[in-house]
């Protein structure tokens, strides 16, 4: 796979200190030594392209969410307050391939042990859902669209050399970004601003949960496809 390309790189760095290989085997022994970093830009760049279409044929995109129900409450043009009930059906987040480095991303080496730091950014996320809402003993439905702006998130992953494999490590959401969410369908003014609050709500609660577990097994199941004895083999050379 393409994206093995980038453990060249990763390997030639750690490599930097080795006094020792074994060949048959396929590995490398490695002294300890001092922190070691290196700006990987251009190499994750070039790999992009491949990890975008991995991100497609994953299943990411698009990416089908759950369907999703929630009791909310609102209060009518005559301050009565009425209860009501909310089902999302039929939703989709679209154009997570679409993302783009965020900042430098770096690969280091320190005691054996290999990291990658990285941050991407999905600069225009697209999320549709078709809605029912159970209130005042009227049924509104219709659809609701919504976009997300800049969405950020933060992945560190590496492993030990004596392993050959890369694990992730941890994933965080920098930054949701702008959200805007607007409904389709003859609604009130007032329940549909109640309606549009009830799922933005969701969307930073279990809307954004599933996601974040799409992306951790996608990420997951591309790092598990990289194997360095697959580049060092058993034409490993000292010091590479």
């Amino acid at each position: 796979m393409a994206s093995s390309r980038l453990l060249v790189v990763v390997v030639v760095l750690a490599a930097i200190g080795a006094t020792t290989c074994y060949p048959q085997s396929g590995k490398i022994h490695l002294p300890r030594m001092k922190r070691t970093q290196a700006n990987i830009n251009d190499y994750f760049d070039e790999l992009t392209p491949q990890i975008k279409d991995f991100f497609i044929t994953a299943g990411l995109d698009p990416l089908q969410l759950p369907d999703l129900v929630q009791n909310f409450s609102v209060t009518d043009l005559l301050g009565i307050e009425w209860t009501g009930e909310l089902g999302l059906k039929t939703g989709w987040l679209t154009d997570l391939s679409l993302f783009q480095r965020s900042g430098d991303a770096y690969v280091s080496y320190d005691d054996l042990e290999l990291n990658i730091s990285i941050s991407l950014a999905f600069p225009d996320v697209a999320l549709s859902y078709d809605y029912v809402a159970q209130i005042m003993g009227i049924g509104p439905e219709g659809a609701v669209n919504g976009k997300v702006e800049n969405l950020i998130v933060h992945i560190e992953a590496g492993g030990k050399l004596s392993d050959l494999k890369l694990a992730l490590y941890d994933f965080q959401y920098l930054d949701y970004g702008k959200v805007t969410f607007h409904l389709e369908g003859n609604i009130l003014d007032f329940i549909g601003n109640a309606i549009l609050d009830v799922v933005t709500t969701l969307f930073r609660g279990p809307i954004m949960d599933f996601v974040e577990t799409a992306l951790r097994r996608v990420i997951t199941e591309l790092l598990e496809r990289i194997d360095l004895s697959d580049i060092i083999g058993g034409s490993a050379r000292c010091g590479l």
